[in-house]
């Protein structure tokens, strides 16, 4: 029957008397369109008080196509709080630094690509596309996986790495080496004179800066890294301002015998 009237599509006339026990009689194969109401309809005539039918069993005869799945397992969009992170699809890993003395979270809001996709984690834990998941974060570099699954189990991670930076004010260093002459060194003082010899054409300044962050070490100008040792070529110009055996280093210049001046500087 069809749920537009009563209309009949095909009919079937069994009987059940005389059979033992359950046994399932087919009917045929029948058409069920995928619009209206289709159903069976049993009619019983003429039973005599026995059960001629008390269960219907339907069973396909193909085999469905199964749907496509998706593979598609990027994000559209990755937003965060604090900061910005200048977002591609096709790029997997970003950095970005936050004030620790400000923030101790930061808010993760990923989007996928697909309307239908498997799964969305942060740091292993389930989350849903478009919303926003608060990530705690310790002192020094946070590593934060998002993981996105497609239907068809394909998977890509995005990598944040947070760095949580405290500032610091302290702009010294805790220790200030020469490859060549003697240097009595202390935090506090800046400005040192050193002897060399004439014959020494260079010598190797080694910094080292005294907290574990700083925004930037130069030398000459030069940007230079902590306990680097750092090569400068020294100079001579003779001049009748100096003798034949005096040279020395101020804290902005290094001098040998007949120097005139001498450039190196660090901050």
């Amino acid at each position: 029957m069809n749920g537009s009237g009563v209309q009949t599509l095909s009919s079937v006339t069994i009987s059940q008397k005389g059979s033992s026990g359950a046994v399932w009689i087919s009917l045929g194969e029948f058409d069920f369109g995928a619009s209206g109401s289709n159903y069976i309809k049993i009619k019983v005539d003429g039973a005599d008080n026995f059960v001629l039918a008390d269960a219907v069993r339907f069973q396909p005869m193909f085999t469905p196509t199964p749907p496509t799945l998706s593979s598609d397992a990027t994000l559209s969009s990755l937003a965060v709080q604090p900061g910005t992170l200048d977002f591609n699809p096709l790029v997997k890993d970003y950095q970005l630094d936050v004030a620790g003395s400000v923030y101790s979270s930061i808010d993760i809001t990923p989007t996928v690509a697909s309307a239908v996709y498997k799964s969305l984690k942060i740091n292993g834990q389930e989350t849903v596309s478009g919303s926003t998941y608060m990530v705690q974060l310790a002192p020094g570099m946070n590593t934060i996986p998002i993981e996105v699954r497609a239907q068809d189990d394909t998977a890509t991670t995005y990598t944040l790495q947070v760095n949580r930076i405290f500032l610091s004010n302290d702009a010294s260093l805790s220790s200030l080496t020469l490859s060549r002459g003697m240097l009595d060194f202390h935090s506090e003082i800046t400005s040192y004179q050193v002897d060399v010899g004439d014959q020494v054409n260079s010598l190797e300044v080694t910094p080292v800066v005294l907290s574990s962050v700083y925004k930037s070490l130069t030398i000459n100008g030069t940007p230079h890294f902590s306990n680097v040792p750092y090569l400068v070529e020294l100079s001579v110009e003779q001049s009748d301002q100096h003798s034949s055996n005096g040279s020395g280093w101020n804290g902005e210049g290094v001098q040998r015998s007949g120097d005139q001046t001498g450039s190196s500087s660090y901050a």
